[in-house]
């Protein structure tokens, strides 16, 4: 199964080769993160983050972790989220500033996702405007552990090594249990190795179909079947509206590409857009499923040629810059 774990071998030819270029991605990386995660960004949005309020509250108190485990077996570590607790708590006991602890988690979110957008991208300016969504903003900075986990995910599949990457992907899912699916979702793109074809197509779709189904229709049934504690929360909507652009577009770059391509961050996208699609239809919480697709949208719009590529991303920054005067106001 962990062979099919791995973004190592899809699109390998289109990886920088000179090391000089791989220095410089990581130098631009580390750069982007630092202005990325220093921007006033609640000033600029005029309100606060609301996730990262509710984290600072609840850690300022006296938090035991053993009470998230205390009762059930393993699964418990997963629903709990144990990991993100217990790393919290550890960094607080040493005298690390709940604030600094926090930042230091969403820096380190925002370097691996940009380093693997930038990596596969290699158009730096243009990558970053793309990279400055609002989505991706909320994401990183208040979203926190659900941005956390994506990183430690993305981090597990550039990983060459077989028992880090399995060691990271188990982690990932003691941060945030919807790591469990996005796992799940890369095997099973992995497993489809031949080119996206109409045929092959199908197929997408329907595991597009079963992802979809699943987490809207039946997500309070998984989350009570498994004691998950967000099983009666009910969460913020999307309006069909605002969804209907993110299906469009995905639908453009799959017809950019004649629906030929074995590009499997296009295909990760693609049925993360028709899960947000459902949960926006049947009344469930979708907008993580946005944020979390976001870096592989990037990287398979810079994956078109010169002129669709032009064309895609004008339309992705034009969006962007209407999805920021709803965002600031």
């Amino acid at each position: 199964m962990i062979k099919y774990l791995s973004l190592n071998n899809i699109d390998y030819s289109e990886e920088p080769k000179k090391s000089y270029l791989n220095y410089k991605i990581i130098l631009w990386s580390i750069s982007f993160a630092l202005i990325f995660v220093n921007l006033p960004w609640e000033i600029i949005k005029g309100a606060e983050f609301t996730d990262i309020e509710n984290y600072i509250r609840r850690f300022k108190t006296d938090f035991n972790v053993n009470s998230l485990i205390s009762q059930g077996g393993l699964l418990n570590y997963i629903t709990s989220e144990y990991l993100w607790a217990a790393l919290i708590v550890s960094l607080k006991e040493i005298g690390m500033p709940i604030l600094l602890i926090f930042k230091s988690i969403s820096f380190f979110s925002i370097f691996v996702i940009s380093y693997f957008v930038f990596k596969r991208s290699q158009k730096f300016f243009l990558t970053s405007l793309l990279l400055l969504n609002p989505l991706l903003i909320d994401f990183v900075m208040s979203q926190i552990r659900n941005s956390f986990a994506l990183a430690v995910i993305i981090l597990g599949m550039l990983c060459h090594n077989k028992w880090a990457k399995i060691a990271l992907l188990i982690c990932s899912t003691m941060i945030h249990s919807s790591s469990v699916i996005i796992i799940s979702i890369i095997f099973l793109l992995n497993k489809i190795t031949s080119k996206l074809n109409y045929r092959d197509f199908g197929m997408l779709l329907l595991i597009a179909l079963i992802f979809a189904i699943g987490l809207s229709v039946g997500r309070e049934y998984i989350l009570t079947l498994i004691g998950d504690r967000r099983s009666d929360i009910t969460q913020p909507q999307s309006s069909i509206l605002y969804s209907l652009f993110w299906v469009i577009y995905i639908l453009l770059l799959l017809y950019l590409k004649k629906f030929i391509t074995e590009n499997i961050y296009l295909k990760m996208a693609f049925v993360l857009i028709i899960v947000f699609f459902a949960s926006v239809i049947f009344g469930t919480y979708a907008s993580r499923y946005l944020a979390i697709l976001l870096p592989f949208l990037i990287v398979a719009t810079m994956s078109l040629n010169s002129n669709n590529r032009k064309f895609s991303s004008g339309i992705l920054l034009f969006y962007q810059f209407i999805l920021f005067t709803y965002w600031i106001n």
